[in-house]
């Protein structure tokens, strides 16, 4: 599979584990407070959190993430996929022009399963490039949604090895994703320990911030009136559970806005946090509610 790819995504798509994420996918972990143990990212040597896996199932995911230089795992196919969110990722690529390879996660358990643990990501769709995370059907549609997703993938797979004439389109993103105790902890870590005390306060704030409620919701807008549909849809699936919640408009302030990013190692908004552990975003926030399990992750079950 050939194409024209596309800006290149930021240091880490990788969910930082917490107590809730390790409900769904088996992994626990330390939170956003505890500086993350844990998550990991699909490397060629296979990632931290995939420890448990069969070697021969690990084999046979690293060699379908590499099989095509932007890769889809989905629910169904492109022509029928069989969730919207999984539908809305390839829209997203086919807008931008972006040829890429699919798998139908539904048609293999094993694979299911199996690549959760892998990438250390609970949810479906995943989209790699270059043999590397970039995200979820959130992160997927912000980067689209900012213009920023055709580099991105263009960028990611450009920095790939090119092993054959047949891999020369199928190049390796830059650290979409990262193994525990690397750059992507190491990001993290530089947002909350800071090279000054003006990061120092900034984490002390945003720490606060997280723990201002138990549950507490930062999104575009108020709960009353949100400014983009996945903070929408995230107000919506909380407000069903009927837990009490807090949210913060990050666009209010921009400092908060673009600190907490580093701060959770999460690029996109919105971001749910229980008990100031990150849950995630707007996908992992819809499985959780589809699967009847959000009411529990913020204590009201």
């Amino acid at each position: 599979v050939t194409g024209t790819l596309a800006p290149a995504p930021p240091a880490s798509r990788q969910a930082p584990p917490s107590a809730v994420e390790g409900a769904v996918n088996g992994n626990g972990g330390g939170g956003v407070g505890g500086g993350g143990g844990g998550g990991g990212g699909a490397t060629g040597s296979g990632a931290p959190g995939d420890g448990g896996l069969d070697p021969a199932l690990r084999q046979r995911l690293q060699q379908l993430i590499n099989s095509s230089p932007v890769m889809l795992f989905m629910k169904g196919s492109p022509d029928a996929p069989r969730c919207g969110f999984s539908s809305q990722v390839v829209a997203a690529l086919r807008q931008v022009g972006c040829s890429f390879g699919h798998f139908d996660i539904l048609g293999d358990p094993n694979v299911r399963a199996g690549l959760k643990e892998y990438s250390d990501w609970p949810t479906y769709p995943q989209l790699y490039a270059g043999g590397e995370l970039v995200g979820g059907a959130d992160i997927v549609l912000e980067m689209a949604g900012d213009g920023e997703l055709e580099q991105a993938l263009d960028d990611a797979t450009a920095a790939a090895p090119q092993s054959s004439p047949a891999a020369a389109t199928s190049p390796t993103t830059p650290s979409a994703s990262q193994p525990a105790g690397s750059a992507a902890t190491a990001a993290g870590d530089s947002g909350k320990t800071g090279d000054d005390g003006g990061k120092d306060v900034l984490q002390q704030r945003l720490r606060a911030l997280t723990t201002q409620a138990h549950v507490m919701l930062f999104i575009k807008g108020s709960r009353q009136q949100p400014f983009c549909r996945f903070s929408k849809a995230a107000v919506a699936a909380l407000n069903e559970t009927g837990a009490p919640y807090d949210t913060f408009d990050v666009f209010t302030d921009d400092e908060v806005r673009e600190g907490l990013k580093e701060y959770a190692d999460w690029p996109t908004y919105p971001q749910l946090f229980v008990g100031g552990e990150l849950v995630g975003g707007a996908d992992i926030i819809a499985e959780l509610a589809s699967t009847k399990e959000l009411a529990e992750a913020v204590g009201v079950a």
